[in-house]
């Protein structure tokens, strides 16, 4: 029963949450309408220099400019790394399904089996410090 709850509760409870989030949000969202191409979408995609967009996940610049306030000092570390994913996804020739395969599928996967592992390891390490 333990390893069965190591295998499923680290997978619910975000899969969980996201489903809180987006049903939490719906009542928010019922009262604005956008379409990009075509497509009805929750945001604009109007530059508003008060809020972000979907301006803002076209063009980082353009956000960093007009909606960071704390983490300005950041950049140096963090734009390498955010730049180079981007590029790196870019590279495969198809962003779209290189960014779902690797961001929603690959990364996620493996960060779950890492912390599955570290859990099993932890309870063996209990069990060898309660037998020894």
């Amino acid at each position: 029963m333990k390893k069965l709850l190591i295998y499923l509760v680290p997978i619910l409870i975000p899969c969980l949450t996201v489903v809180l989030v987006n049903e939490t949000s719906v009542p928010f969202q019922a009262s604005k309408k956008f379409s990009i191409r075509g497509v009805d979408t929750a945001n604009s995609a109007a530059k508003l220099p008060t809020e972000c967009t979907w301006a803002c996940h076209n063009d980082t610049d353009y956000c960093k400019k007009h909606h960071v306030k704390f983490l300005k000092s950041y950049f140096q570390v963090v734009d390498p790394i955010y730049y180079g994913i981007i590029n790196g996804l870019k590279s495969f020739g198809d962003y779209q399904l290189a960014n779902i395969l690797f961001l929603v599928l690959a990364w996620p996967l493996l960060m779950y089996f890492l912390l599955v592992k570290s859990l099993l390891l932890q309870l063996k390490i209990q069990k060898l410090k309660k037998n020894g």
